[in-house]
């Protein structure tokens, strides 16, 4: 007789962090002003090891931890050992125009994944995760001679999520001396948002002010291909190099749009009247193809060094709603720079801080927002840290806590764009079965 041996234990823990993942991703959000465009602010933290290393993980593999950047990299994870993935993110902004600041937050689950080796060459990922997200409130003012302050409300909440299924496979297996595998990745992207547009006549009496609701709902398919290849140098250098490529993509849903005007009497808000009322406008939205290139030289086992370049084609953006127009967007790109150094390989009998990997990184690029014409760019610098998680059992763990920090800056060279500041701090686990454990393995009874 045939069974697979299973961790009961371990796999109750994976059932929890599933329903508590699933239920608070629908609580993610964002305070980017910025993210009025477009799809929102789209979600770059895939992971703590790689976001604190500038984002360079195309080109990444480990076998104890997930790079859902490169579905290609799941043929790289440990046979019998599944890795389970669960991150946190809280974002500290401040917001500087025209000598005015302000502070905001934001806390959010950055992604639920599990990885899981099918064997020795072949790996799938699945997992769920925010695709982008809204949220902003921002007030303008204009001094008008005739009519007083005017006020200029926009808000916006929401966001997309995305569930996501990866296989990779290695083509070319060459023991230690060279390794090529390819993958795939599909990826169910749903949700929507709703922005209002507020005008707001203060100071003038008996005024009508004008307020427009726009609600959008969508969904559909996006996919993903990625590339590796592992070759071995010699005794004190591995190189690897990476690529993924994304299709372009539509998204199908309708639009909602409500433009009334209304009176403010005292803290009440009186409709006077339904200027406008589009229901289920039925549209599609063409999200852009992408391509990133990247490579890693790892040195001495224990140091590794890594560059990524990425563009996407978001001048191709475009929003179909009848008549309702979307956003015009420019083209991103981006370019990262990260390393990782470990003293000693965390099963080693060393110290533990010698067993701890310390990664940094930065980063600089486009991204898809122009104000009056002018890109907006972002600089961000990252550490982070990989701690082994010892145990009673096995010393160490395979499972590792991930500790980071990213600060951002977000500008153009308008003199009265928003400027944003940000410092992001990362938590997240990867939990794998220790040493002595082989999950889903055969055993046989006679």
């Amino acid at each position: 007789m045939k069974f697979y041996n299973i961790k009961t234990t371990s796999i109750k823990l994976l059932l929890i962090i599933s329903l508590f993942s699933t239920i608070s991703l629908a609580q993610n959000n964002v305070a980017s002003p910025y993210s009025r465009f477009g799809l929102g602010s789209l979600n770059d933290h895939h992971s703590p090891a790689y976001q604190t290393m500038g984002g360079a993980s195309v080109a990444m593999a480990d076998y104890n931890q997930l790079n859902i950047d490169n579905p290609a990299s799941y043929s790289f994870l440990s046979q019998y050992r599944p890795v389970f993935e669960v991150d946190f993110s809280s974002s500290f902004l401040t917001l500087e125009a025209n000598d005015v600041t302000s502070n905001v937050n934001a806390s959010s689950i950055n992604k639920f994944a599990l990885g899981l080796p099918l064997n020795k060459r072949l790996g799938m990922g699945l997992g769920f995760m925010p695709y982008s997200s809204t949220g902003y409130d921002i007030t303008a003012i204009e001094n008008d001679p005739d009519l007083g302050e005017i006020n200029y409300l926009y808000t916006g909440t929401g966001g997309l999520n995305k569930a996501f299924l990866a296989f990779s496979g290695q083509i070319l297996n060459q023991g230690d001396t060279s390794v090529l595998s390819v993958g795939v990745d599909a990826s169910f992207v749903f949700g929507g948002g709703t922005q209002t547009r507020r005008i707001e006549f203060s100071e003038l009496e008996n005024s009508v002010n004008t307020n427009a609701r726009e609600a959008t709902r969508v969904s559909g398919f996006l996919f993903n291909t990625g590339v590796q290849y592992k070759k071995k140098l010699n005794k004190k250098l591995k190189f690897s190099a990476g690529a993924t490529f994304s299709l372009n993509g539509k998204l199908t849903g309708s639009k909602d749009v409500v433009v009334n005007s209304y009176a403010t009497r005292g803290l009440q808000e009186a409709v006077q009247d339904t200027l406008l009322i589009n229901s289920e406008v039925e549209g599609s939205i063409n999200v852009p193809m992408s391509i990133a290139l990247g490579t890693a030289l790892e040195i001495n086992n224990n140091f590794t060094l890594s560059a990524q370049v990425k563009q996407q084609n978001w001048g191709d953006y475009s929003e179909e709603f009848g008549n309702i127009q979307g956003d015009t967007l420019q083209n991103s790109n981006r370019i990262s720079l990260g390393l990782a150094y470990r003293p000693f390989d965390m099963f080693s009998s060393e110290p533990f801080l010698q067993k701890i990997q310390y990664r940094a990184g930065v980063h600089y690029g486009n991204t898809p927002v122009k104000y009056n014409n002018n890109s907006l760019t972002e600089l961000g610098m990252s550490f982070g840290l990989g701690i082994p998680m010892s145990s009673k059992r096995h010393k160490p763990s395979i499972t590792t806590l991930h500790l980071g920090v990213q600060h951002n800056i977000r500008s153009t060279t308008e003199a009265s764009a928003i400027k944003e500041t940000a410092t992001t701090v990362y938590f997240g686990i990867s939990i794998m079965p220790g040493a002595g454990d082989r999950w889903f393995n055969r055993r046989k009874i006679n």
